[in-house]
């Protein structure tokens, strides 16, 4: 069996190794910058069609004629994957596709049918010429108010009621009155995220609703954003996202905002400087993670990879320096990338950070074609030992069995002796 074996090379601030085995099987084994993207990219099923079959539960007499528990399965049809759907949009006019769409929306159950509502209605108001949905209104706000104060009474609010509230503040921030939409977004998202209100399930909260928490937390954060004096803005908007921290965090808050707000953000030059400084006091006074990662953002805007450099350079964390060595890797000047890896693996101290390091300084060396390529593998392999690292450095010159075990002896010379074990020698069990 061969084993052939791939340089690491950034992608979108991913390490990635690849390892083939026998020239026609590839494994990519993914290795995110953030220690917690696996665990967020992890799939155990579907919790919403687990929640939403548990609401509908049959009644007595459905289960006395044999109905299932789990309420009513969708069909199982198999879906039309295989069909190329451009075709036939190209070939129907506006008014034959918005036939189409009245006629079979009709037909969609009602969680599909609320979806493709909020898709809808959001399209249409960021693409429709002169569209714009009717805003709810200062009577929306009352009734929002007064649902969230019953809710925080009795500690409980029914998911769909809160759906429903939910949806409303979004009208309004697509009607671009971001005033209604700050009232309701802030009386229901404020209790839950506070664990004040119970929505009666064991799931996360994102699981329970049928709206997506993360866009209505970002709504009302611009909305926090839009309607805020210049002066009072950046200390509202932090307040705002503190507050919805506990379901709806987000790490860089800018982004964020600009993907839900139709119209570009007012002030954003101005507010930079400020949201900047209070970043940097807050990110002072503790460690919490995600405070780095808004001051990193908006350092990156107001800056650029300058901002970033001084940052890494004085703070020497390693997230600081990877974001750096992201952003100029981002730009496509391998030489670049070469010297701010380099500075990167002494400003930090971890093995498995510097080794990350020279890992991406290495492929800035082989893309430049350096001579010094070979050596930096064995550099990354030496300060921070993985086999993915040690098979890179081994076959850096293809499977020739002569370099190979003049490498491997090489490595094998740099292990402790007590951790050396002879060819054919019996291992010691462990205890």
């Amino acid at each position: 069996m061969v084993i052939y074996v791939g340089l690491s090379h950034l992608v979108d601030g991913h390490h990635a190794h690849r390892l083939g085995v026998g020239g026609d099987r590839w494994v990519e084994l993914d290795r995110a910058l953030d220690p917690g993207a696996h665990l967020a990219r992890a799939s155990f099923g579907s919790a919403r069609s687990c929640r939403r079959a548990r609401r509908r539960v049959p009644s007595g007499a459905q289960m006395r004629q044999g109905a299932s528990v789990h309420g009513r399965r969708r069909s199982r049809r198999p879906a039309a994957t295989h069909v190329d759907l451009d075709p036939a949009l190209e070939a129907l006019d506006a008014d034959a596709l918005r036939r189409f769409i009245r006629a079979h929306a009709a037909a969609l159950d009602d969680e599909l049918r609320a979806v493709l509502a909020d898709a809808l209605l959001e399209h249409a108001a960021r693409h429709g010429a002169g569209y714009g949905p009717k805003t709810p209104g200062a009577e929306a706000v009352r009734e929002a108010e007064g649902f969230a104060a019953a809710a925080r009474r009795l500690g409980y609010a029914d998911p769909n009621a809160v759906d429903h509230h939910l949806r409303a503040a979004t009208t309004a921030f697509l009607a671009r009155d971001y005033a209604a939409a700050r009232h309701i977004f802030e009386a229901l998202l404020r209790p839950i995220a506070a664990a004040d209100v119970d929505l009666g399930e064991q799931e996360l909260v994102d699981e329970v609703l049928g709206v997506s928490v993360h866009d209505c937390a970002a709504r009302w954060v611009a909305s926090v954003y839009v309607t805020s004096p210049p002066a009072d803005r950046a200390d509202n908007v932090l307040e705002a996202l503190n507050a919805v921290d506990a379901v709806a965090p987000m790490a860089e808050p800018l982004a964020a905002m600009e993907r839900v707000v139709l119209d570009p953000l007012p002030g954003l030059a101005d507010f930079l400087p400020r949201w900047s400084a209070l970043l940097q006091r807050e990110a002072a006074s503790g460690p919490r993670w995600h405070e780095r990662s808004r001051l990193r953002e908006a350092v990156m805007r107001a800056e650029g990879t300058a901002g970033l450099a001084r940052l890494a350079r004085t703070s020497k964390c390693p997230e600081d320096a990877r974001a750096w060595c992201t952003a100029v890797a981002a730009e496509g000047n391998w030489a670049a990338v070469l010297r701010v890896n380099d500075e990167a693996v002494a400003l930090v101290e971890s093995p498995h950070d510097r080794g990350d390091f020279h890992d991406a300084a290495a492929l800035a060396a082989r893309e430049l074609g350096r001579p010094d390529f070979a050596a930096r593998l064995e550099t990354a392999w030496r300060v921070a030992p993985t086999l993915p690292r040690l098979l890179r450095w081994l076959l850096v010159d293809g499977p020739d069995p002569a370099n190979v075990a003049k490498r491997a002896e090489s490595a094998r010379g740099g292990v402790p002796a007590e951790r050396r074990t002879a060819p054919g020698a019996p291992r010691r069990a462990r205890r």
